[in-house]
């Protein structure tokens, strides 16, 4: 792809290695498309009715989302030299509109909210001028990208919102992202506007009364759902279709050309060809000229292999005449090994079309599946799962310091849907009860995520924090910083029953001043004596003096599950000595009898563990 964007050094993060923030230009992507300035590339891209290919633009979209959220990862594009890869896993509201004439187009995108491993894409299409460029489009649009963040304007053709996950391209399970930090007014519009285009959709149900628990009010039972149904929506309409006659279906083999980088089946080829069957259903279903008027959503379920069977169901699930405007759903099946196509989606995606020249015959649901197919078309809702649903097996031997699974199990639902007519009313309904566990006890705390609101907080705090200048030392007791820490560690400490360690090392240097200290906290005291393993690890750069070292001892909380830092000690020498008399007073105070201590590649920790711990080591 000829895309364009802020070049940063490409970095092949190890699979411990941390990731690191970055901001939301760093992830910029852009193709110009141009098709006015170009008569040959328009030939390759041009639609039956001369208008610009909506499938072509559906595919360079999802190209688009790719590369951006392979650029928010920071990591080389070989697929041999990286541990996780981007996937497309939804498409949300793809509301498209389109120019009158041909005209050349610029397409970008940018990452605008992240998740653990997801990555919301804000792809944005926007008419401009090629002509009069002497030097190549790319040359003179290059100054133009710190302005492509922004809201709709007159130019626009199109906003989506593209959900990616990153996953390990060895097991397939998701995989950590950077996080994102906005900069400036520009990034905050774009992150509101991705969250205002989430579960939209522009259809508005008039004519239908739906009830509180999201079915309609002929739904009483399921022998009398086809007549009552089909006989009220009948009678209140002159001409009208059958939901099961406006169904078309079609079938592909997936070949070498479909697939992406993984070698699955690429998203944007699947965009292009779930589209091209629902237009012509559209124009089936109304007999003349039909344009799609948004995409509203698309949800990739699975992973297609390349030679893999895909059948296509495409069928009008609901209509407006009000509008001329009406949905069409479309599902894709693999088949199986013996031909036979399964009950499982490969894909869904559901399209609103606007007819051109005549108006819509009202569609009419008939049998049990196609109420429910018409219900979908009158609401827009979601399922969520349990946070302790799904079952962990690990396929290690079990350690004494592994970290218990939250999972369990558990197939409590909770069924949330919006109504079209009334989108200020949200029904929440829960389908099935929690098992495994009970909400609520203590044991459910180490299983939380921290609330997105609260990491809000914090992070504010933290740059408010970082830009006010300190003039208040809270913990200096005495213009000596040595008599200071004595304060602190014999008066203040020790009257709240701390355990300190203190000790003068210049005895061991030949007179230098060189320190030790550690403290514990009763608390920490209780759960050094009941644990049995343990981390060691150094920080330095603690202060402005380069040789400080901060040692802590971690260990897992038996409540929690989570770690919990069980005892510290500070020294300005960086020797085996003092961890060694740290250890030894731990030992003795502490009751602090280790089965095992995990550390880095430190000789000096090692040598110390052996002298202080022979047990242990």
């Amino acid at each position: 792809m000829n895309l364009k964007g802020n070049e940063r050094p490409q970095i092949t993060f190890d699979k411990f290695e941390t990731k690191h923030d970055v901001v939301m230009m760093d992830s910029y992507t852009e193709k110009i498309l141009p098709f006015k300035y170009s008569p040959s590339f328009l030939e390759k891209t041009i639609a039956h009715n001369g208008e610009i290919s909506i499938g072509y633009l559906l595919q360079i979209s999802d190209e688009i989302a790719y590369v951006t959220g392979t650029k928010h990862l920071d990591v080389p594009s070989c697929l041999h030299r990286v541990s996780s890869h981007i996937l497309t896993a939804s498409v949300e509201n793809f509301h498209l509109i389109l120019p009158d004439t041909v005209q050349d187009i610029r397409i970008s995108g940018h990452a605008v909210n992240i998740g653990t491993s997801s990555i919301e894409v804000l792809v944005n299409a926007e008419i401009i001028s090629c002509a009069d460029n002497t030097l190549g489009i790319r040359a003179k649009l290059k100054d133009l990208t710190g302005n492509c963040i922004t809201a709709p304007t007159s130019n626009t053709v199109f906003i989506a919102k593209f959900n990616m996950v990153a996953v390990n391209i060895e097991t397939g399970k998701p995989a950590k992202t950077n996080s994102l930090i906005s900069t400036n007014s520009k990034e905050r519009t774009a992150q509101e506007l991705a969250n205002f285009l989430k579960n939209t959709s522009y259809i508005s149900n008039k004519d239908t009364t739906v009830s509180t628990n999201g079915r309609p009010e002929t739904s009483k039972s399921a022998s009398n759902l086809e007549a009552d149904a089909f006989d009220k929506r009948k009678n209140s309409m002159g001409g009208y279709k059958l939901v099961k006659d406006t169904t078309l279906q079609s079938a592909f083999i997936v070949t070498p050309q479909d697939r992406s980088v993984l070698g699955y089946l690429f998203g944007g080829k699947t965009l292009r060809y779930v589209y091209e069957i629902a237009y012509i259903t559209a124009r089936m279903f109304v007999g003349s000229n039909v344009r799609m008027f948004s995409l509203d959503e698309a949800k990739f379920h699975s992973k297609v292999n390349v030679g893999s069977t895909i059948k296509l169901t495409a069928r009008v699930i609901y209509s407006s005449e009000d509008d001329n405007m009406f949905q069409v759903k479309v599902i894709s099946n693999l088949s199986d090994c013996n031909g036979t196509f399964g009950s499982a989606e490969a894909m869904t995606a559901n399209f609103t079309f606007l007819s051109l020249d005549k108006k819509i015959r009202n569609v009419v649901p008939r049998t049990l599946k196609e109420n429910e197919l018409y219900i979908e078309g009158l609401v827009f809702g979601e399922t969520k799962k349990c946070h302790r649903a799904g079952q962990y097996i690990t396929n290690r031997q079990l350690r004494l310091a592994q970290k218990d699974t939250k999972a369990c199990s558990c197939t409590a639902a909770l069924k949330i849907i919006q109504h079209l007519d009334n989108p200020n009313v949200v029904t929440f309904c829960q389908t099935k009860a929690h098992v495994n566990h009970v909400p609520g006890d203590w044991d459910e705390v180490r299983t939380f995520s921290l609330p997105s609101e609260a990491i809000k907080i914090i992070e504010d705090q933290l740059k408010v924090a970082a830009a006010v200048e300190m003039t208040t030392l809270l913990y200096m007791f005495a213009s000596d910083e040595n008599a200071s820490i004595s304060i602190w560690l014999n008066v203040k400490l020790a009257e709240q029953n701390y355990c300190i360690f203190e000790i003068n090392l210049s005895v061991y240097n030949d007179g230098k001043k060189q320190f030790a200290f550690g403290f514990q906290s009763p608390m920490q005291v209780s759960i050094m004596r009941i644990s049995q393993s343990f981390c060691l690890d150094a920080t330095h750069s603690i202060s402005s003096r380069s040789d400080e070292v901060l040692y802590t001892l971690v260990t897992r909380h038996p409540q929690t599950g989570k770690g919990f830092p069980v005892a510290y000690m500070v020294t300005n020498n960086q020797t085996a000595i003092p961890i060694k008399l740290w250890l030894d007073h731990l030992r003795i105070k502490s009751s602090f009898v280790p089965m095992n201590i995990t550390i880095d590649r430190s000789i000096m920790e090692v040598n110390a563990i052996k002298e202080a711990l022979p047990v242990s080591a």
